[in-house]
């Protein structure tokens, strides 16, 4: 009798176990193709020079960074913060000169723990700035962005 009690308790906790890993699972999974979708927006607003209108998805907690790697020159990372993606493409637009550099959103590869990535194939031209990464987080099983790094070319 005291076996049979002992298996139906050890079932019952692996069942609950599997439950628990599966619904664990399905949110990642939920999570994952937020983030790809989120990362999609935002290479479309940075290529069109649209990031203003990603404000109104409330996608920021705080302050975003901004993080321009520079590919020649001094300093090789430059950092900035904004309150904002309006404000992140004023200052962005106001870096232009007769509308260089190009901004230039690679494919996006995928996201994962905290951080999409986008394509780079091949080298890189000058006078463009490339979106590189997007990091993120959750908050209330809400995303919001952390930060955004661009290569300058």
């Amino acid at each position: 009798m005291k076996n049979l009690i002992l298996k139906l308790t050890v079932i019952g906790a692996v069942m609950v176990a599997s439950i628990i890993m599966l619904c664990g699972a399905a949110q990642a999974q939920t999570q994952d193709k937020q983030a790809k979708k989120t990362g999609a927006e935002i290479a479309k607003a940075f290529e069109r020079g649209q990031l203003r209108k990603l404000d109104v998805k409330d996608l920021l907690r705080g302050k975003v960074k901004l993080t321009i790697e520079n590919s020649i020159g001094d300093p090789e990372f430059e950092y900035y913060s904004f309150g904002s993606f309006a404000a992140m493409g004023r200052w962005i637009k106001k870096q232009e000169f007769d509308g260089l550099p190009n901004k230039v959103a690679w494919p996006l590869v995928g996201c994962r723990k905290g951080v999409c990535t986008f394509f780079r194939d091949g080298g890189i031209l000058h006078n463009q700035l490339y979106l590189k990464k997007v990091t993120y987080g959750y908050r209330n099983k809400r995303i919001y962005i952390r930060g955004i790094q661009l290569l300058a070319g």
